[in-house]
């Protein structure tokens, strides 16, 4: 005759209930990762941060990617992104690894150093923009127009 509880399902409230405490003696987890439930924990975080709207932006330019297995690496733009993210990181982190119940998973950064382009004058400004983007050009001569430099 059992008592009614069984310790899966008292492993499992711990869990929910106080991820930190649940982890110490679990370190070495690590299931394999579902791609698609990775994507989706870092979509729903993504779209969380509305009050973020730079944050918000670069990482949606920049999606998070899982590499070596276990590090999810996040691509920023300033070091100001990389603070606001990391003061999300230790909650995004335990849910992470909760949900994922893959508990060697880590959060890195990347600051992406962009390219200054420093125009002589208005018409480097459009050579640039045609070199980006070619259909500039055809709209141009489509449209007929004419810039004026």
């Amino acid at each position: 005759m059992g008592l009614g509880i069984s310790l899966s399902e008292e492993k499992v409230e711990k869990k929910d209930e106080d991820p930190m405490l649940y982890m110490i003696g679990n370190e070495d987890i690590a299931d394999e990762i579902d791609p698609q439930q990775l994507d989706d924990l870092l979509n729903t975080f993504i779209n969380s941060l509305e009050k973020q709207p730079s944050l918000q932006s670069v990482l949606k330019e920049n999606k998070p990617v899982l590499t070596d297995g276990f590090k999810i690496e996040f691509k920023l733009y300033t070091e100001a992104q990389e603070k606001d993210l990391l003061a999300h990181g230790e909650a995004l982190l335990m849910k992470l690894r909760t949900t994922l119940n893959n508990y060697q998973l880590k959060i890195a950064t990347t600051i992406i150093q962009t390219q200054v382009f420093n125009a002589a004058g208005p018409n480097d400004k459009y050579l640039k923009m045609v070199e980006q983007n070619p259909n500039l050009k055809k709209l141009k001569e489509q449209l007929n127009l004419e810039i004026e430099f």
